[in-house]
């Protein structure tokens, strides 16, 4: 469990800058991440569906009915990033401007959130944040596009699959499955 400077310096560490002190820090590089952070953090939990960015809610109906297609409009919650599941199962939806479309009278939904304290990011989503954030540095303080572009390698290629197969292995168990770390009794 990292804090958004530490994040800040792994970032920055990968590119030889030297680590803030804080958030307020007042040097340039600290006005970069506090920049880019956001969206660093909202890309990579997009990417996948982590348990800590995993949240399940039933959404409020609106007294608006869509023009046509759909019967009834929903709000989607304010800490919406994209959908996993209907709890309806295949029904048909569209989602538009913060709004879940659909026919169902009832919409219960499973979906990732905007993770709001970085403490809750195990630590394989955490090293992907901090990649996507030097990312997005390396342009803007080593003026690096290539250097950018390895940052991206490395998340995509091993950095992400790596922070899903973690994620995966430690949040499901059925009955009668073993964890891959659990020894088998004779």
């Amino acid at each position: 469990m990292k804090s958004k400077v530490e994040l800040f310096n792994l970032a920055l560490g990968r590119l030889g800058i030297r680590p803030l002190t804080g958030t307020e820090d007042a040097r340039t590089e600290a006005v970069f991440c506090n920049q880019f952070f956001d969206s660093a953090l909202e890309e990579v939990l997009d990417m996948g569906s982590f348990g800590c960015s995993l949240s399940r809610s039933p959404l409020a109906r609106l007294a608006e009915t869509p023009a046509f297609e759909f019967k009834y409009a929903y709000a989607l919650p304010a800490d919406f990033l994209h959908i996993v599941k209907l709890e309806e199962g295949d029904a048909p939806f569209c989602l538009e401007r913060g709004r879940m479309l659909c026919n169902l009278e009832r919409v219960n939904i499973q979906y990732v959130r905007k993770v709001s304290d970085v403490s809750e990011l195990p630590p394989h989503v955490a090293n992907c944040v901090a990649l996507n954030l030097a990312s997005k540095l390396a342009t803007a303080v080593s003026n690096s596009p290539e250097m950018s572009q390895q940052f991206l390698n490395e998340l995509y290629s091993t950095a992400l699959p790596m922070a899903r197969t973690n994620d995966r292995m430690q949040r499901f168990k059925h009955p009668g499955q073993r964890f891959w770390y659990e020894e088998v009794s004779p």
